[in-house]
């Protein structure tokens, strides 16, 4: 049915949840030690390192990177803010992806 196997669209597209995913187990032991707050703080730093990246991305490797630290900021994110706020920042990331491409 669907035989589309580049990998790099693979890897771009898994990144980010892989990287939420771990990351999120991190988060926990950040927020325990250090408070919601500073790990809200990181979560937005991650975040916005991550946007910039991709905005300014020139290769696959960059946008790769980027989608690496945004799916970090979203697991640090969904620790510590409701669930539904962190899907919010997954539902809208993945809307600019595939709008922009």
């Amino acid at each position: 049915y669907c035989k589309f196997d580049n990998q790099n669209l693979q890897l771009f597209t898994s990144s980010l949840y892989l990287a939420a995913l771990v990351a999120s187990f991190i988060a926990s032991k950040v927020c325990t030690k250090h408070g919601r707050r500073l790990t809200m703080q990181a979560a937005s730093v991650f975040f916005l390192v991550g946007v910039i990246l991709n905005a300014a991305a020139v290769n696959i490797a960059m946008l790769i990177i980027g989608r690496i630290l945004l799916g970090i900021g979203v697991g640090f994110a969904n620790q510590v803010a409701h669930i539904p706020g962190a899907l919010f920042f997954l539902m809208l990331m993945e809307y600019q992806t595939y709008h922009l491409m």
